[in-house]
């Protein structure tokens, strides 16, 4: 006997017309968030002409003017890669050049900033350790809220600015500079955990909001292909009842005229006596004629649409119709 396979999507993968739809839009909504956070470049250029200032007395010139020039050159490209993405990105495809670009882009950010701390040792002074201690603290905070959202970007940022800080602190022989190299390290470490579980966080709310939505758009359409159900059925029961009724009613008439006699002793040659075999005809059609009716006569038919509604409009208990009258002559021709 073979085994029935079991599923092993998630409990909302079922939603999604394919497998990598859900995974699609998860990843596209993180971006998203990623690249929202693209008014910290312009904050990290800012940051990097105030750390110029300071340093002007301490690096060489044609070392911070390339380092600047750099600074400016990375933070045009991941400007225009931000607005390629609001233009060009499309949730239902695999977007993971996008996050790899960001990546990058981060990555450029963190070793400008790590090649600034590893000069510090052939041109810095004890008090501009300092200062890139301090800037390295106010960056790493801002990558913090800003990157937690993509982890890769926000490791790809900081390692390479905290790890070459920290390396040039600890080679000094200065024993406060070491151990302002081993809280740099220590502090990295804290954030690095920190910014880990709020890219958990981020995710799961990402997830959360995502699997809402493909269960409200599942619901509304649920909800519309039972209208369309229900108006269907009460179409269709709507065409039943009015094809009962009318061949019923045009046997009730037909009774009604050979007992009554309107048109003389006879109707198109059929004896009246032929009625006379069956006096009940009358009370069989009108019999046959109450249980339709009670069945099909009720509120929901009365609401089931503009042709049904017609249908019963229309109805006459004298109209005869081709089809019908022809049933009827069968069914009086039955009575003999």
């Amino acid at each position: 006997m073979a085994e029935t396979p079991t599923d092993t999507r998630g409990p909302t993968e079922h939603l999604f017309a394919r497998p990598q739809d859900r995974a699609n839009r998860v990843r596209h909504a993180k971006l998203q968030v990623l690249y929202r956070g693209a008014f910290a470049i312009p904050t990290n250029f800012l940051v990097g002409g105030v750390v110029l200032y300071f340093l002007r007395h301490s690096y060489p010139g044609w070392i911070l003017a390339a380092w600047g020039f750099a600074t400016v050159a990375v933070a045009a490209a991941r400007l225009e890669l931000n607005r390629r993405f609001q233009r060009d990105a499309d949730p239902g495809r695999d977007e993971e050049h996008w996050g790899l670009y960001f990546c990058l882009g981060s990555l450029a950010s963190g070793m400008l900033w790590g090649v600034l701390c590893l000069l510090l040792p052939l041109y810095g002074r004890p008090d501009d350790f300092v200062l890139l201690t301090l800037v390295g603290a106010g960056m790493t905070a801002g990558a913090l809220t800003t990157l937690s959202s993509y982890y890769r970007a926000f490791i790809s940022y900081v390692v390479p600015f905290t790890l070459a800080l920290a390396f040039v602190s600890f080679s000094q022989p200065d024993a406060q500079i070491a151990g302002n190299g081993a809280l740099v390290l220590l502090y990295m470490v804290m954030v690095s955990i920190a910014a880990k579980k709020l890219n958990m966080a981020v995710s799961q709310t990402i997830e959360l909001q995502i699997d809402n939505e493909a269960l409200n758009t599942s619901l509304r359409r649920a909800r519309s292909e039972r209208d369309t159900a229900r108006s269907e059925k009460w179409s269709t029961m709507g065409h039943l009842r009015h094809e009962l009724r009318t061949p019923l009613n045009a046997i009730l008439g037909f009774a009604q005229t050979m007992r009554a006699q309107i048109f003389g002793p006879g109707v198109n040659g059929v004896p009246v006596a032929m009625v006379a075999l069956r006096p009940d005809a009358h009370q069989h059609a009108q019999a046959k004629l109450q249980p339709v009716a009670q069945r099909f006569d009720f509120a929901g038919v009365q609401r089931s649409g503009k042709q049904a509604g017609a249908h019963q409009r229309h109805e006459s208990p004298h109209r005869v119709q081709p089809g019908a009258a022809m049933l009827a002559i069968i069914s009086v021709g039955n009575f003999q």
